[in-house]
């Protein structure tokens, strides 16, 4: 999903059931921006941020929502789950 207002992308919500498990997202986004042709535009600094956020599994409709994606995006969306930075890295 992609936010408008402040130029963002959102994946879907999954669940890491393990230490490093994989996940395939299959998401592709295309982003345009625009810069001002003047002198020394070349020299313009232009980078991606990538963040990763996480949040504790949902306790009370845990195995609801590992093997449900609708209950986990449910559970994930509700106002009392508090997610944490997990990860930056700038391209």
């Amino acid at each position: 999903m992609i936010l408008d207002e402040m130029a963002t992308f959102q994946t879907k919500t999954f669940f890491v059931r393990y230490a490093e498990e994989r996940v395939v997202l299959r998401d592709v986004i295309h982003f345009r921006t625009e810069i001002d042709v003047d002198y020394g535009y070349l020299d313009t600094e232009f980078f991606l941020r990538i963040e990763i956020f996480y949040a504790q599994p949902p306790s009370g409709n845990f195995t609801a929502a590992v093997s449900q994606p609708d209950v986990m995006q449910d559970e994930a969306g509700k106002p009392s789950t508090v997610y944490k930075l997990g990860q930056t890295k700038l391209f």
